[in-house]
């Protein structure tokens, strides 16, 4: 593994704590929809995961990391959009 696949994990990683630290509050306001997460750490809602990652792809690229979620009421476990994404870059 080279430095830049540690330095895109660890920051997947920083992406996905941050989501997970806000998600009770996002349960609140907006369950069900995708989120987009970007280095800036902004919130974008969106209804459908498609719609979610081609914005993801046209705000931050190929090469700078972002993270889509849906928000659910029980424990995140869906990291396809992301594996879309860095396998581009693969």
């Amino acid at each position: 593994m080279g430095l830049d696949d540690k330095l895109r994990k660890e920051k997947m990683r920083e992406l996905y704590e941050f989501f997970k630290s806000n998600l009770p509050k996002l349960i609140n306001r907006h369950l069900w929809k995708y989120v987009l997460i970007g280095e800036e750490k902004i919130f974008e809602f969106y209804d459908a995961s498609e719609t979610a990652s081609r914005e993801g792809v046209r705000r931050y690229g190929l090469e700078k990391p972002f993270l889509i979620q849906q928000i659910e009421p029980y424990p995140p476990t869906n990291f396809v959009f992301n594996a879309i994404v860095w396998a581009y870059l693969s």
